[in-house]
């Protein structure tokens, strides 16, 4: 089963090469969403920095998280929220919410359904190739 976030990337960047690298900036929120967030009104939350989703990312450089992030909060129906920016040393707070196609799925969860595991990504995909992640 594939995660909500990971095919709303593949769908919205098909072309893009740096579709790989947006889509371990988005599973490094998650997982530090589901690690030390909160939830808020039903939707995930959470304020993490840059050097830490660098890290969370699987070493992505953090003028890609950075760049990466800019992206999704400029574009129309991404499940990234940017709701309230930091000062100082306090992060930007983001909120992860739906993607546009689970909103407008109209069916209930399974209760029998299981839940799905977030990680951090794996440090090694640098060295081996953001594409091959794919496999």
């Amino acid at each position: 089963m594939a995660y909500p976030r990971a095919t709303w990337v593949a769908s919205e960047f098909p072309h893009r090469r740096d579709r790989w690298t947006t889509h371990a900036v988005i599973q490094a929120l998650a997982w530090a969403a589901a690690v030390s967030g909160q939830i808020v009104e039903g939707v995930p939350t959470v304020g993490v920095g840059g050097r830490s989703l660098s890290i969370a990312g699987g070493m992505l450089p953090e003028s890609t998280v950075w760049s990466s992030l800019e992206r999704l909060r400029e574009r129309e129906g991404s499940p990234l929220l940017l709701i309230e920016r930091g000062v100082d040393q306090n992060p930007d707070r983001y909120a992860l919410v739906p993607a546009p196609e689970a909103q407008t799925a109209a069916t209930a969860p399974d209760p029998g359904s299981e839940v799905m595991e977030v990680e951090s990504v794996q440090p090694a995909w640098s060295i081996i190739g953001w594409r091959h992640r794919i496999l």
